[in-house]
């Protein structure tokens, strides 16, 4: 289900005009990681320690998709 309500509401932001579209997701998530990458979005890189979490710092993986892309 997720797979089809992100790609509606990517053709919804690609439709009322947006660009550009980034999609963060925590980098020690394999599963969220994947949903991007099916989606045709680009891995634009990591950042570094973006986020606290109980046991520490933790990387946010960001992908992004154009409106040229879909």
């Amino acid at each position: 289900y997720m797979n089809e309500a992100v790609g509606a509401l990517e053709a919804l932001l690609f439709e009322v005009g947006f660009h550009r579209i980034e999609n963060p997701c925590h980098a020690d998530n394999l599963r969220s990681a994947q949903l991007p990458q099916r989606r045709g979005c680009q891995l634009d890189g990591t950042h570094r320690g973006a986020r606290l979490t109980e046991s520490g710092y933790a990387d946010t993986l960001v992908y992004n998709k154009l409106s040229s892309d879909s």
